[in-house]
Formats: structure tokens, sequence, C-alpha cells
């Protein structure tokens, strides 16, 4: 059974001896009236039939906040195998329901799909700084699995820093102790906003955004070519808004410092993607 908190009210998502699915719920609960503080009661058998959406919820930035009931089993089926009584209940025996060996270690779960930490300051009036980290560890644990590396017509055109066999006319990498692709290490976030107010409900703007990305590997395997760190990109906008009559106006720079960084590659053609250069513009947003 999973229950969720929400402005002092607790009330069951699931009465079902297992409430499988449970996480995304409580997650689209907290979509729907951001403004409400959601913690989720759940037991550790729950857990994990939707521990999928702790990705997403770090993706997309939902905080809800989970307590996880860690009793070492399903207990609510245990709890109705003990009712149902015959032998289970004569015995003591109730078989599948323990979730103890191996023991589940439910923080290194959490961990695995990334941590973060927000800060937000105001250290003068109309002065709004905002900060916030991300850190993900990820890695592949398996000896036996191996990756097809960089290859045009049977030659490697990459410097690849694994081990490799060859099978055939094809090179494959051993992956053992890799980062998964596309997981950057962690993310640093920071903006600052300061408004002057103009009349009762128009205010002058001027905000700035900067992210620096950690140790990006873009493919399975280790090169010296496909990888990415400590990749940044800043903006900026200029501008004016009208609260009443809900309005903005204002000139914007994305990339502002021209940076040149690596997004992603097509190994095989040692190709590469990069972020867009400099942009500098005139944005008009408005209220319906």
């Amino acid at each position: 059974m999973s229950q969720v908190v929400a402005n002092g009210h607790l009330s069951a998502k699931a009465v079902a001896p297992i409430a499988d699915g449970q996480l995304p719920v409580l997650k689209l609960d907290k979509i729907a009236a951001p403004e409400t503080q959601v913690v989720a009661l759940v037991g550790d058998g729950s857990f994990q039939f939707g521990v999928q959406a702790l990705w997403t919820a770090v993706r997309y930035e939902v905080p809800v906040a989970i307590i996880v009931w860690n009793n070492g089993g399903y207990q609510a089926n245990r709890r109705y195998l003990h009712d149902y009584g015959r032998r289970a209940a004569a015995t003591g025996k109730y078989i599948g329901v323990s979730l103890e060996s191996p023991t589940i270690d439910h923080v290194a779960i959490c961990k695995a799909y990334g941590v973060e930490a927000d800060l937000e300051w105001r250290p003068v009036q109309n002065l709004l700084l905002t900060a916030g980290a991300s850190y993900l560890h990820s890695e592949i644990k398996d000896k036996r699995v191996y990756a097809q590396v960089c290859a045009l017509n049977g030659v490697v055109v990459c410097t690849v820093e694994n081990p490799t066999i060859k099978v055939g006319a094809n090179t494959f990498a051993q992956i053992d102790g890799q980062p998964l692709p596309n997981a950057p290490k962690y993310n640093l976030n920071f903006t600052a906003r300061y408004n002057v107010p103009v009349g009762e409900a128009g205010r002058l703007f001027a905000m700035t955004d900067w992210n620096v990305q950690g140790y990006t590997n873009f493919v399975l395997y280790k090169t010296k070519e496909f990888y990415a760190k400590g990749a940044f990109e800043g903006g900026l906008k200029l501008g004016y808004e009208n609260l009443d009559k809900g309005y903005e106006i204002a000139l914007f720079g994305r990339n502002i410092t021209n940076e040149k960084n690596l997004k992603g590659v097509i190994e095989n053609y040692m190709a590469a993607v990069y972020n867009e250069p400099r942009i500098v513009g005139v944005s008009f947003r408005t209220r319906f």
C-alpha cells in the first residue's frame, strides 16, 4: 500500500497487496499541484515496482520526498497469506515475500538516478540569485560485456583506450567500469536577476544564466575523442515587463561567450555535433 501526504492530509493511493506503479502516480500529484508538498510513503517491495520514476523526477525536477519502509519484504503479501490461514499461517513459512537475500540498497539506487541541491538567495531588495548542482555516478559492472567500436569499412577510426578483441572483421571494446553515455558527471547552474520597478506594474530587468557540465562520455567505451569535460555556456537578457498587462519585451543573447561545446558524435564517421554559436535577438512575450 502506498500513501501520499499533501498539506497535512494523508490519503491512500492503492490498497492492492503490491502497489505497483504508485511512484509515477505520486509524481503526477506534484505536477498537477506544484504548490503542494507531496511526501510518498511506500514499502520497499512496492518501491521496486516504480523505481524508474526516480529518473523522470530528476529529469523534470519534480520535488517529491519519498520515505521507504525498509522492512525487508512484501509485508502486505505476508499479512494476506497469514490471514488466509492454512499452511503458511500454520508453519510460519511465507514463500516469496522476502527481500533480504540479497539486501537492496535503496540509498545506492537513488544515487544512481542522480542527486540535486538548489539554493535561492536575495542579498538585497530586487536582486535574486539562484544556484543548482546535480551529481550522477553511473558505472557498467560486467566484465563480460563488450561494445563494437568506431569503425569504417573494418578500420578503427578513433583512439580506443579500453581493452579490445577482434571478432571476424569487427573490433569490440570491453566496457566494464565505463559510465553510461550522455550522462554528465555533474551539472552546475547559476542565475541572477535584478529588477527596477517602473510605475505600479512595470519593471526593467537584467538577468543572466550559466551552466557548467562535467565529464560526459558520448559512447559506451573510452576514447581520446568522444567526450566533453567542463563545457559551459551563458546567457544574458535585458528587458521590460508589465505584470498587469502580461507582456514582456527583451533583448537577449545566448552562448554570449561563443563557446564551442561537443554535444554528440556519429562515431563511425568521426563526426561531431556541437552547440549553437552565439545568438543575439529580440523577444516578445504576452499572455492571452
